[in-house]
């Protein structure tokens, strides 16, 4: 098994360790809005744009 957050998530569950749990969560949480934001936002807005559904937006 690797050595991610998903490991480590379930590395907690498996051994009902309660606070490795909690602390995973927010992790994996926090990476995935990280990459919505920088990966994911600006190629859509590129889309929204070209297609006229998005304007005027401030963010």
């Amino acid at each position: 098994m690797g050595s991610g957050w998903g490991s480590m998530l379930n590395q907690g569950r498996a051994l009902s360790d309660m606070a490795m749990v909690m602390s995973a969560i927010p992790m994996i949480i926090f990476i995935g809005i990280l990459i919505e934001l920088l990966v994911c936002g600006p190629p859509e807005k590129r889309l929204l744009r070209g297609r006229g559904a998005l304007t005027g937006s401030s963010r």
